[in-house]
């Protein structure tokens, strides 16, 4: 038998409720009716415990895109980015920057990040997958991450990206990189996320603005992209949190591994307000009228069914009742076509599946 994870793994961070209850983990896009400033807006969220929208690649972009283009036609909404006047550069463990041996300079809302490469600092694209070394000169190469995903890596181990302040330091950071391309803790980036979120995601449409362009907002054409707008315009605001649909199709087993790996964990859908959640991001993802797995299995020995780290609760299940053995089968999925209704499947039988993301803060808090 498959040996399940019953583990907890950390909750996903709540943010993006806006205009709903603060519990919910999974709150969809959500749009106001009103145009207002950048800043304005950014209260607007703040007032509620909450955040402009961040994008972190190009589904979110598109995603984001669709819901506003099929709510208010060709308007678009602002984003939580902003241009940082005072940027400094740090490492990512919140040390300065005392130490350096390349002069990087960053420009049209450029964000360049530092990898170690034939024994060189060299700049790259923060989007890049790479190896990488999180402190204490611990060398990951065979799982390469782009450079938010690579210090997310390192936090959940009670780490950061490696950070370096002398020769010494630099010359070690070489030896243990084993002639390996791998990140380092540092990036180049007058633009930040609201809440200090980590995203490298940096597809900038074009702007004939000659204002001072400190805020960006959706741009109306497409393809999706962002677009730098003075703070003092009008936009619509837009508040999320985000559900990961893959297309992929795997088994139970295989789909609960790849979420585990390249995200958080297999969906899990806690109370009715993840359930209208995961309800409304489907139907605003354009192609998706099939049948996923979620992160819910029975318990081979007890019966009951479970999520990873809890049993569930509060249900929506096709036939009402949960599938009860020795007639149900042990995993879960979720489907389109039932009005979006919970019922037992073959663990064994592929299907596409939705995994969801714990989102990620660059509070620079030192870990050492």
């Amino acid at each position: 038998p498959v040996l399940f994870d019953l583990f907890a793994m950390f909750d996903i961070l709540c943010w993006f409720v806006h205009f709903s209850f603060a519990s919910n983990r999974l709150q969809v896009f959500t749009l106001t009716n009103e145009r207002t400033s950048w800043n304005n807006a950014k209260d607007i969220c703040n007032n509620k415990s909450e955040s402009l929208v961040i994008l972190y690649d190009e589904e979110d972009a598109s995603f984001a895109n669709n819901f506003v283009m099929n709510k208010i036609g060709t308007d678009r909404a602002w984003l939580g980015l902003h241009r940082n006047q005072n940027h400094t550069p740090t490492w990512s463990n919140g040390e300065s920057l005392t130490f350096n041996k390349l002069t990087v300079n960053v420009s049209d809302g450029q964000q360049i990040c530092i990898a170690i490469e034939d024994s060189q600092w060299k700049e790259f694209n923060c989007s890049d997958q790479k190896s990488f070394m999180c402190n204490h000169y611990s060398l990951i190469e065979h799982e390469p991450k782009n450079w938010c995903q690579a210090e997310h890596y390192c936090r959940q181990n009670n780490s950061n990206l490696v950070s370096i302040s002398n020769q010494t330091q630099n010359d070690q950071v070489i030896n243990e990189g084993k002639n390996k391309t791998f990140w380092i803790g540092l990036m180049h980036d007058e633009w930040e996320w609201e809440n200090e979120a980590c995203s490298t995601y940096r597809k900038w449409g074009y702007s004939n603005n000659v204002e001072k362009e400190y805020c960006a907002k959706q741009n109306q054409y497409l393809p999706p992209s962002l677009l730098k707008l003075g703070c003092s315009n009008d936009a619509n605001v837009l508040c999320t949190v985000r559900i990961k649909v893959i297309n992929q199709t795997l088994n139970w087993e295989q789909a609960f591994d790849h979420c585990k790996k390249y995200h958080t964990r297999l969906l899990q859908i806690k109370d009715e307000l993840d359930q209208s959640a995961v309800r409304n991001w489907l139907q605003d993802t354009p192609n998706n009228n099939d049948t996923f797995w979620i992160g819910l299995r029975q318990s081979r020995v007890f019966g009951f069914w479970i999520w990873s780290d809890k049993p569930v609760t509060d249900s929506n299940w096709k036939n009402v009742n949960a599938p009860e053995m020795p007639l149900s089968h042990n995993c879960g999925v979720i489907n389109m076509a039932e009005n979006v209704t919970w019922s037992d499947e073959n663990c064994l039988v592929k299907h596409p599946f939705l995994c969801e993301e714990e989102f990620f803060f660059m509070n620079k808090s030192k870990n050492n």
